[in-house]
């Protein structure tokens, strides 16, 4: 027997997508509504800001609208430090999503924060991702995870420190069309 996966939206679960208001409750929702089979969360046009960080279990997909250097669909203001904005699990993707640290873009004083988006887990597929702002833009969790057989495709973005920081016990992974502006 095959079973289907669950489909949400974050905007099912409250999420606003007006760029003042905090979404990350929804955000969790939406990812728990999924259940433990996994899912897709999908991501409609608009902004949505995270307060806090937010967690992707195993085999959980996040898919926005879509996501290009300026003007994308569905954008994420990180507005906070208390961890990375997407940490993932294994088997868990990203996909069509711009992710802005709107108070971090003073070229000449830029603030560390944690990484944009922290892996945890290995087959893990980031595409068509816009970064802006962020310290690190993709890492392995501290301390380092096996990130093996990852895909990164079509990632560009202007990042203070790091675009890609991987280490720990590692497959291999595939890098493709990837553009980082480092300040």
């Amino acid at each position: 027997s095959t079973t289907c996966l669950a489909e949400v939206s974050v905007r099912d679960y409250g999420a606003s997508g007006d760029g003042r208001s905090n979404d990350t409750a929804a955000f969790v929702k939406a990812i728990a509504a999924v259940g433990p089979a996994g899912g897709v969360v999908h991501i409609p046009a608009g902004v949505y800001m995270l307060r806090g960080p937010v967690t992707l279990p195993d085999q959980v997909r996040l898919i926005g609208e879509g996501a290009c250097w300026e003007n994308s669909a569905a954008t994420v203001l990180v507005c906070h430090k208390n961890g990375p904005a997407f940490k993932l699990g294994s088997y868990c993707t990203i996909k069509g999503l711009a992710i802005v640290y709107p108070e971090n873009r003073n070229l000449q004083k830029p603030e560390v924060y944690p990484p944009a988006v922290e892996l945890w887990g290995c087959n893990i597929s980031l595409e068509n991702i816009v970064f802006d702002g962020a310290w690190i833009g993709v890492s392995t969790a501290p301390g380092g995870a096996n990130a093996g057989q990852c895909l990164f495709r079509d990632i560009t973005g202007f990042v203070h420190h790091l675009g890609i920081h991987l280490s720990g016990g590692m497959d291999v992974d595939r890098f493709e069309d990837i553009h980082w502006f480092v300040s």
